[in-house]
């Protein structure tokens, strides 16, 4: 269910789409204005807070106790407090971390551990821009790439009226806990807070800048590692499909392993939900609406969930293969026939 809060106050409340009403919860610390909340693998919410009582300081919501608990101190200052309070975005990783960028140009890690409030590790630094000073990540997007690693970017610290321009590209690598410059898309925006970035089914970050101006990344490939699946898998589906009918498709981990996309408090393009895609012999690809999630827990790992795809009315019929995508991961394919 969806929580939501009020950014004048402390308050914050739950949505039950089936009841059709909001419930009052717990209390925040601090007023919730500019604040990043991230999804976590256990169902609760991160945020690092922006308007804090003490500096540094976070919480984490935990939906079985319907409050707010200390999430401890970051270690780092991310938040530009002489500076409207703005941060940057967060992201879960696929190892259930999570990489905090700063609008200050530090970043933070935070772990969720088994007991307690979790514990936070200084991050990477920005590097310093041509001011000499660090580069900072002020309500700018990322995302989580494929390959495990995340997209982000920042601003010199004195362009921009303070909001740090123009945008150049990082690449934040979880194995090495090291940023890496990238490539910047060639149709860039003139700031980083303008910028957007949407994670494509295919895989490929898709990069808006405020105007007409559209740019498609692709990342590197995967390096495979000794570590858990991520990959959506289809465990049961009908065989048979019959174009403008709904069908239920079952299996493992449809919501991927994180929201994927964070930008701040002014934008959200989560990817935690499946989508289902036809592929046909001689290339042509047909994507089914889907809806009715099970879930929108993220990495849940063995547990069956479950979303209900809708045929196209025009989808064609013959031989086709099956795939789920979630965070711009395919599962393998299943054969099917669409009648």
């Amino acid at each position: 269910m969806p929580l939501a809060d009020d950014i004048n106050t402390t308050q914050t409340a739950i949505y039950d789409p089936v009841a059709g009403a909001w419930t009052g919860t717990g209390p925040k610390g601090d007023i919730s204005s500019e604040e990043t909340w991230t999804l976590l693998r256990d169902g609760s919410v991160l945020t690092v807070e922006c308007n804090p009582t003490y500096p540094k300081a976070s919480q984490r919501y935990v939906p079985s106790l319907g409050a707010w608990v200390d999430a401890g101190s970051t270690q780092v200052d991310l938040v530009a407090h002489a500076f409207s309070t703005e941060i940057g975005p967060a992201i879960l990783l696929e190892d259930g971390r999570v990489i905090a960028f700063g609008g200050t140009g530090h970043s933070a890690v935070y772990a969720l551990g088994h007991t307690g409030a979790g514990v936070w590790s200084a991050g990477p630094d920005f590097p310093a821009g041509t001011d000499g000073q660090l580069m900072i990540a002020r309500d700018v997007p990322a995302c989580l790439l494929p390959n495990g690693r995340v997209l982000c970017c920042a601003g010199t610290a004195s362009g921009g009226g303070g909001w740090g321009a123009p945008p150049e590209f990082f690449e934040y690598d979880p194995y090495t806990d090291v940023l890496h410059p990238v490539a910047t898309p060639p149709l860039n925006a003139s700031v980083p807070f303008v910028g957007r970035m949407l994670l494509l089914p295919t895989g490929q970050v898709l990069y808006a800048s405020d105007n007409s101006n559209i740019n498609i990344g692709t990342p590197s490939l995967r390096q495979r590692r000794n570590e858990e699946r991520i990959e959506p898998e289809i465990t049961e589906v009908s065989h048979e499909l019959i174009p403008g009918s709904q069908h239920k498709v079952h299996g493992r981990r449809f919501n991927g392993m994180s929201q994927a996309c964070s930008y701040g408090d002014d934008c959200s393009c989560a990817t935690n939900y499946p989508i289902a895609r036809l592929r046909y012999d001689g290339g042509r690809v047909v994507y089914c609406r889907t809806y009715g999630h099970s879930t929108m827990a993220v990495a849940t790992g063995h547990r069956i969930v479950h979303t209900t795809m809708e045929m196209p009315a025009s989808a064609p019929s013959g031989h086709a293969h099956l795939e789920i995508v979630a965070n711009g991961i395919a599962s393998d394919p299943v054969e099917v026939h669409v009648k």
